[in-house]
């Protein structure tokens, strides 16, 4: 199933939106996803809308993907509620099996300190560095600016090419901060 290589893409792809919420309007059975929810579940980094065979689902970062509708009764209805964030229907990529809409923070709907963090990860992610790495540096720079890691995303955002390179190796100030 197409949507099944998301899931391995989602974790070298995942975009700012990881700041996106939602929240399951009814149970969300398994189905051929494998991930399930409970109505009022939140739903952390959610990433995209996919249209994949005939389905819609809802991708999260780390998460994987969540039908966007679900049967009950008689009728499809909406399983999904997007809480700060929104489908940027606007602009899809479309691939041979599937069609992905990105989501996007709303701007209106979302804390100050959210946004700071969601603008400070898009930087790290535009200048190349791996989701992971990227969440991690901003969150140092923004929580710990002077712990070895805030250090060397402060140097990375003010152009280091260097620093860049150290956070986006597996061997770093940044991640021996985020295994403890």
């Amino acid at each position: 199933m197409a949507v099944a290589t998301l899931i391995a893409f989602l974790s070298t792809a995942a975009r700012a939106a990881d700041s996106c919420t939602a929240t399951a309007l009814v149970n969300i059975p398994a189905g051929g996803m494998g991930y399930h929810a409970k109505k009022g579940e939140k739903i952390d980094a959610v990433t995209e809308l996919v249209k994949s065979e005939g389905r819609t689902y809802y991708c999260s970062h780390g998460g994987g993907c969540l039908a966007a509708y679900v049967r009950v009764g008689e009728k499809n209805v909406k399983a999904i509620r997007l809480d700060n964030c929104y489908v940027d229907l606007a602009h899809p990529h479309a691939d041979t099996d599937e069609i992905v809409y990105y989501v996007e923070i709303d701007r209106r709907r979302n804390s100050a300190a959210t946004l700071r963090y969601d603008d400070i990860d898009n930087e790290f992610l535009a200048m190349g560095l791996a989701p992971p790495f990227a969440a991690t540096a901003a969150l140092a720079y923004i929580r710990r600016p002077t712990s070895a890691c805030g250090r060397l995303a402060r140097m990375a955002l003010e152009g280091s090419p260097d620093a860049r390179r150290r956070i986006n190796s597996n061997k770093n100030a940044c991640v021996a901060e985020a295994s403890k």
